[in-house]
């Protein structure tokens, strides 16, 4: 992580020359590598483990396949129901929502949008 914010400091530090909208690309990509880095640290810190795609390697960890030797941090069930959050500048932990039910059709909701039903005057078209 520190040559993504190394990298982020000098291209500040440099004066950022030349086409305005390719500098202003360039932050924002540096800023958002520094905060999925921090993020991916914060939570193996937490003990998060290995889940989905996301494989935590440990020297004391299970195995995941007699031809290979990488060892893996287990998942910690505990982690399941909730997603980290970046707020104030530090990382946090907030229980998921639950995924709403649907009380529509996909068609049946649009005309009613269109036509100022649901969320205000609609579009019209």
């Amino acid at each position: 992580m520190t040559d993504a914010e190394a990298q982020l400091k000098r291209l500040a530090s440099d004066g950022c020359y030349g086409n305005i909208a390719e500098i202003l690309r360039n932050q924002q990509l540096l800023r958002a590598q520094v905060l999925y880095l921090k993020a991916i640290i914060h939570q193996t810190a937490a003990g998060v483990g290995s889940r989905g795609s996301s494989l935590v390697l440990s020297d004391d960890g299970k195995a995941i396949h007699p031809k290979l030797d990488w060892k893996i941090q287990p998942e910690d069930e505990a982690f399941r129901n909730v997603c980290q959050v970046f707020e104030n500048d530090d990382f946090v932990w907030e229980d998921c929502r639950s995924v709403p039910d649907p009380d529509g059709w996909f068609e049946t909701l649009w005309k009613d949008y269109r036509e100022g039903g649901i969320y205000g005057k609609g579009t019209g078209k």
